[in-house]
């Protein structure tokens, strides 16, 4: 399989050496507006922020039948309508390696709590992270909470210099609730998650669980492993464009105070009845 990874940086070779690991030989372009390339079987677009959308959305023109866009694809909802209506009948994925982190066991009734310790990039050691910054750190975080509990229909944001809190509602009355602190050198993050009992809620046990290296390369490489599969065999991918354009709105409401779907800029968080 003729495998195209787009971008530069780490995301880039990390994505590209897990591609080779999984014997495919991918080729590298740090950019698609020079030269012509051969049309790939799937591209990966982990380029800078600011070119996903568009890489993407020329990649689908072109004719390339799967494409995986690492999240978030954006940092504002302009060019999201182009993007899905690019996908056509493409096999399409966005970054999700959360759901990718932990083996998930049905179980009834029980509340995930996550703590992660993220890089931080230099340029916030001296500074306020800023709004892309904040971004880019909680995004997966959002996607965990959807992959969950579902539909986000409103969102409720506390946002300091130094620390972010996030409180969800989902359409099935299940609630997540994420806070990051950005006082030390690498930021610390927890997520709390609560399930609905439907006889078939998608959750894990009541403990703190940490997101180590180590974690997010093997989550990584079982989430690049699952976007191949998908293209080979033709099944859906987990999160597609679709999905993940509701949990980029969200997220962008969240943190960027921009219109979206989701309802944002609550002054408080408001917890669930009944929870603590």
């Amino acid at each position: 399989m003729h495998a195209l990874v787009v971008g530069h940086g780490s995301e880039a070779e990390r994505r590209a050496s897990i591609l080779t690991a999984l014997g495919h030989r991918p080729a590298r372009a740090e950019a698609l507006d020079s030269g012509r390339f051969p049309l790939p079987d799937i591209a990966l677009v982990c380029g800078p922020v600011d070119t996903r959308v568009d890489h993407a959305i020329k990649l689908l023109d072109l004719g390339v039948p799967a494409v995986f866009v690492e999240q978030p694809m954006a940092i504002d909802t302009a060019r999201l309508d182009a993007l899905e209506q690019a996908c056509a009948d493409a096999i399409t994925m966005t970054g999700c390696k959360l759901r990718f982190a932990y083996n998930f066991p049905r179980v009834r009734w029980a509340l995930f709590e996550m703590n992660c310790s993220k890089p931080l990039p230099l340029r916030l050691a001296v500074s306020q992270p800023r709004a892309r910054d904040r971004l880019e750190q909680t995004i997966h975080e959002f996607d965990l909470a959807f992959s969950l509990n579902g539909q986000m229909q409103a969102i409720h944001t506390v946002s300091r210099r130094t620390a972010l809190q996030i409180g969800i509602e989902h359409s099935n009355l299940a609630w997540s609730h994420i806070e990051f602190d950005w006082t030390g050198r690498t930021p610390r993050g927890r997520a709390l998650l609560s399930a609905i009992d439907d006889g078939d809620a998608l959750t894990v046990p009541h403990q703190p669980e940490w997101v180590t290296p180590s974690h997010d390369y093997i989550a990584q490489r079982e989430e690049v492993a699952h976007f191949v599969a998908c293209a080979q065999t033709g099944g859906q991918p987990c999160c597609t464009i679709s999905s993940g354009r509701h949990v980029l709105e969200s997220a962008i409401a969240a943190i960027l105070r921009k219109d979206a779907p989701a309802a944002a800029g609550s002054d408080s968080i408001r917890s669930p009845a009944g929870s603590q």
